[in-house]
């Protein structure tokens, strides 16, 4: 079929691709948009290809535009769909391999589903390089309800929160739209990029984006469920968006410089309190009050890791304990005025481990106690008297340390103009 308007109408219209005779329907349109349609207009209008017999249906360009759509539609039925250009528009449904045998494959253009994109048992969608598929179309509708392996682009765009429990693989492309929230639940194996344009994409699982590099867009935010410990491959910071670690932790597998993620971190501590309009943020933390922060280790390679965390928490275990004092002493920055990281004691992002982050340990209360995230199962204990003990001791040491610094004066290097710290 060429350039031109096919109009079906009625109260339930159906247009079926195969019934008798096996005939090919080829729509080799123009790419110029809207230069041929196929367009079944009522709200409850189908199209079949492969409806109980073979059907084949090519789009080059040009839109085809159905409610409901059906791809090896009954038993015995063989459908197969090619996208090179143009699109397939389905406004409802979009089912492959109901009870037939179907085969959609998209090496161009784009097939959108308002409604739900599903894959009976001998079904088969591939999207390859150069094809689109766009879950949704900015309303409330629109589920992805079969794994899938990417390779070409993947649109989730809904206005509402909604949940993919599928997994996807292969070397594609996400790309989150629309202003609803998200949630991943499933173990993803995709390699290729996740874009983040609007709303939310909300990770719900320890391997959600464990190979993909995310990049979060101006208006996009990126979450954590609760007390989530999660890995993504990679992280593009510096793109106007969010990325909220709520009371979780995340690490990124490479490509990210401790230099970007500390910009990134003093970009979401905004005033200090962890409530930044772009950034690493935490919701979390914002909600403390001020006890809580969010903290960051450097694993090497290129790979970090940042997240909800308690002043003191030198390794991000979500315990104060003597482990923590033991890698804070032994740093040998602690009143050094030489600058230090965040496992070395430098709790609120002034560059440097001194009094002022001691204190900030000793305010939480939470030396020797149990974990202080209550979304790992365990609510952070009421020092007792023999705790608190604990603490002072702790602290005592630190001040201790502090006051009986002996300074050395300057060598008879005239090259040395700092001052050497011995530590008793």
């Amino acid at each position: 079929m060429g350039a031109g308007t096919l109009n079906l109408t009625g109260t339930s219209p159906t247009a079926t691709i195969g019934a008798a005779g096996a005939p090919v329907v080829v729509l080799d349109m123009t790419t110029t948009a809207l230069s041929g349609v196929l367009q079944i207009r009522s709200g409850t209008g189908q199209l079949r290809i492969g409806g109980t017999g073979t059907g084949t249906l090519s789009i080059a360009g040009g839109v085809v535009s159905n409610w409901w759509g059906f791809v090896g539609n009954e038993s015995g039925a063989r459908g197969t769909v090619a996208i090179t250009g143009g699109t397939w528009a389905n406004g409802g449904n979009l089912a492959v391999g109901l009870s037939g045998t179907g085969t959609l494959t998209m090496t161009g253009g784009v097939v959108t589903v308002g409604g739900t994109l599903s894959k009976g048992t001998y079904g088969t969608i591939n999207l390859s390089p150069g094809g689109g598929l766009h879950i949704g179309t900015g309303g409330t509708t629109g589920v992805l309800d079969t794994d899938l392996t990417n390779n070409g682009t993947l649109v989730f765009n809904r206005s509402d929160a909604s949940i993919f429990a599928g997994v996807v693989s292969g070397s594609g492309a996400i790309s989150k739209r629309g202003v609803g929230n998200l949630k991943l639940t499933g173990p993803n194996a995709l390699t290729g990029s996740t874009t983040i344009q609007q709303g939310t994409l909300q990770l719900a699982h320890a391997a959600a984006l464990s190979a993909s590099t995310v990049s979060v867009l101006s208006g996009g935010t990126l979450s954590l469920s609760p007390g989530l410990v999660t890995t993504i491959g990679g992280l593009k910071p510096g793109s106007g968006g969010v990325v909220d670690v709520g009371n979780g932790l995340l690490t990124v597998a490479e490509g990210l410089s401790t230099f970007n993620l500390y910009v990134s971190l003093s970009t979401g501590r905004g005033s200090g309190s962890w409530d930044g309009t772009a950034g690493i943020k935490s919701g979390s933390a914002a909600a403390s009050g001020g006890s809580r922060t969010v903290g960051w280790l450097d694993n090497g390679d290129g790979s970090v890791t940042f997240g909800y965390a308690a002043p003191g928490d030198t390794n991000l275990d979500w315990k104060l304990d003597i482990i923590d004092i033991a890698n804070l002493l032994g740093s040998g920055k602690v009143d050094t005025g030489l600058t230090a990281t965040w496992a070395e004691g430098d709790f609120n992002y002034d560059g440097f481990a001194d009094i002022l982050d001691i204190t900030d340990i000793v305010a939480t209360g939470l030396f020797d106690t149990d974990s202080y995230n209550a979304a790992t199962g365990a609510l952070a204990a009421v020092p007792e008297p023999a705790t608190l003990g604990l603490v002072g001791v702790a602290a005592g040491v630190a001040l201790v340390i502090a006051a009986t610094r002996k300074r050395v004066p300057p060598s008879a290097n005239p090259d040395a103009d700092t001052e050497r710290v011995l530590v008793p």
